[in-house]
């Protein structure tokens, strides 16, 4: 009698440990399964913002090029201005203004505000914001910025 008794008191064991296991495994899938999701919403949220500042500074940087080529009656032909060549050499400068991480241009004008808050991002690239880290391509800086932004 003892004995079933015993029994019936390991199996009542075996099963509340069974559903607490059960409860415990499904809290742990259902955990990863919102993280996933927080991080798949996060990187599109970072490739749109990529996207529209990389679209954005094309856009700038067509309205502000002026047309380079210069024609002769005779002959036509494609002659650098001095914009040209000082185009292949600027840079865009990202730096902190007001909390925000910003695009200026090589002589200090704003170029784009991204939104993005300085105060979530690590010390080191905080300090170096404050002295202004200078890209040279569009591409560098749209990548820079996706960097920055996740």
């Amino acid at each position: 009698m003892q004995h079933d008794r015993f029994l019936r008191l390991i199996s009542v064991f075996l099963c509340i440990f069974t559903m607490i296991l059960g409860i415990a495994v499904f809290r742990n899938i259902r955990a990863v399964e919102d993280e996933n999701a927080i991080t798949r919403k996060t990187t599109y949220n970072a490739a749109a913002l990529v996207r529209r500042e990389l679209k954005n500074l094309q856009e700038t940087e067509q309205e502000t090029i002026p047309d380079t080529t210069q024609t002769t009656p005779d002959t036509t032909q494609d002659v650098p201005t001095d914009t040209e060549a000082v185009a292949k050499t600027s840079c865009f400068v990202l730096r902190e203004q007001d909390g925000i991480l910003c695009v200026f241009d090589e002589k200090g004008v704003l170029k784009r505000n991204t939104g993005i808050s300085v105060r979530s991002l690590p010390d080191a690239d905080r300090a170096s914001l404050h002295d202004g880290i200078c890209v040279y391509s569009e591409e560098e800086l749209a990548m820079l910025i996706g960097d920055l932004s996740t």
